[in-house]
């Protein structure tokens, strides 16, 4: 329906990957200590030094953190597919969710 080849396309692939690296860097630069991020499938999965606090005074900062990870992989996805796959780009969209680890070696 998009053009997206199945089981895998490479420039889905490669947005992913890009996706993540800028979404890394956001954050970095923003004073989180994003320390990996990993890509599997349609899955990407950010490990963040903790504890990763961004706004002290959101009523509830980590759903505040799930959502601007969500929000910023998916803007930075769809701008790395869409000179490849706009139709494509134009329909990404991300679900986000949070897993603590108890020790930092836990994490990794």
């Amino acid at each position: 329906e998009y053009c997206v080849e199945k089981p895998y396309d490479g420039a889905v692939h490669g947005a992913f990957v890009s996706a993540a690296a800028e979404t890394m860097r956001h954050f970095r630069h923003k004073g989180l200590g994003v320390v990996a991020a990993y890509t599997q499938s349609d899955e990407v999965t950010f490990l963040c030094q903790g504890p990763a606090v961004l706004y002290r005074s959101a009523s509830d900062g980590t759903r505040r953190l799930i959502t601007l990870f969500t929000s910023v992989f998916s803007k930075r996805f769809e701008q790395a597919l869409r000179p490849t796959k706009p139709e494509a780009a134009a329909e990404a969209y991300f679900e986000a969710r949070v897993v603590a680890a108890a020790t930092r070696s836990a994490g990794i």
